[in-house]
């Protein structure tokens, strides 16, 4: 199971005890994590999965491949790398097909219908006025002047595409949300009496000092797209999941993602400032994009620090070098650097030393975790 994407990240569990951990009082959370499902992430992870756009689900497909033509399956396929992402990549048109409808939660012929009129109008327009509706605040920044230029190279392929939600979108929410949707209640009432006592917000704003101040933070299950990415962030405080995966790995990651996001303000200006200066790179045995892979294990060595053990987020993310970056954050950690900022910022430069370990040992630590 895939874990991840960039662009949009994030969501889930209750949280509000107080408790005692290792002799310190951890104050309670004034804000929850939850889980629910909606129509309009399930539509696009329908789309995506029946389009084969990098979700897969040979038991989903079996059940209801028929409500995707040929047709519309091949203009997918044509238009692929416009529209896939996973890994810190993103296509061209991601955004538009997958992310802000899925924040919008639309879900009739006619929402799509004025949704798609509306990018297209302000696109064009150069101004995002129309769109702000659909968008979440945080990341109207990204309309920039080179954004909506790479859009207009591309307009001809969005109107085909555009086609193809506008179909289908009435048939889906008639005869095939009807049905998922009762499998989402009972899997979202499961997970939130499995998690209602967890405090994680709490916990995660001891071991930083960083204080989460966006309100409730909610995770949105999704019933299409079993392999595929996963925990997609929609927003500052809403964030996507396969509904049906391993508890206790469930609940890890709930917690990395959360982890993310409360340090997200302060990481991300280093991502981008690194992203510069160590480009991607090929790896075999890792994504090679150590501005990402830092950051997420970072997140990582929070979550272990917060559960006292491996979590399976330090697994899940093994083409991120774990084992070379929680040897890096521990040694930095103990030599008085505790501030997420600082450690990553530190751990990225000793990661990407000349003789450091990103072109050092790399494929005998993959090894290891595969073993």
């Amino acid at each position: 199971m895939k874990a991840k994407n960039t662009f949009f990240k994030l969501v889930l569990i209750v949280t509000l005890f107080l408790v005692v951990t290792c002799n310190t009082v951890i104050t309670r959370a004034n804000s929850n994590i939850g889980i629910d499902y909606r129509p309009g992430i399930n539509y696009v992870s329908h789309l995506y999965t029946l389009g084969n756009l990098g979700f897969d689900d040979k038991e989903y497909k079996d059940k209801y491949s028929v409500y995707l033509s040929e047709e519309d399956k091949n203009i997918f396929l044509q238009y692929k790398d416009l529209l896939e992402f996973g890994q810190g990549k993103i296509g061209k048109l991601t955004a538009f097909f997958f992310f802000i409808p899925a924040y919008a939660d639309l879900k009739t012929h006619n929402e799509y219908r004025d949704y798609f009129t509306a990018i297209v109008s302000s696109m064009e327009e150069k101004s995002i006025t129309k769109i702000k509706k659909y968008i979440p605040d945080e990341y109207l920044a990204f309309f920039n002047e080179n954004f909506i230029n790479e859009f207009l190279k591309v307009q001809k392929e969005f109107n085909e595409i555009s086609g193809i939600y506008l179909r289908n979108v009435d048939t889906y929410m008639n005869e095939v949300y009807p049905i998922i949707s009762k499998e989402l209640k009972n899997q979202k009432d499961r997970l939130n009496y499995l998690i209602k006592n967890n405090d994680m917000i709490s916990q995660w704003e001891n071991e930083t000092n960083y204080k989460w101040e966006k309100g409730d933070y909610n995770y949105l299950l999704f019933r299409a797209g079993k392999n595929g990415p996963s925990f997609n962030n929609l927003s500052a405080n809403l964030n996507t999941c396969y509904y049906k995966i391993d508890e206790k790995f469930l609940v890890d990651m709930f917690s990395h993602e959360f982890g993310i996001f409360l340090m997200y303000d302060s990481i991300i200006p280093l991502v981008e400032k690194y992203k510069i200066k160590y480009p991607d790179y090929q790896n075999e045995y890792t994504i090679g994009r150590a501005y990402w892979m830092a950051f997420e294990m970072l997140s990582v060595f929070f979550n272990i620090r917060i559960n006292e053990r491996k979590t399976n987020d330090y697994y899940n993310f093994k083409h991120a070098d774990p084992i070379a970056f929680m040897e890096i954050y521990t040694k930095l950690y103990e030599e008085g650097i505790t501030d997420p900022k600082d450690l990553y910022d530190h751990g990225i430069k000793e990661y990407m030393k000349q003789d450091g370990y990103w072109n050092n040992g790399v494929k005998e630590r993959y090894k290891i975790l595969e073993n």
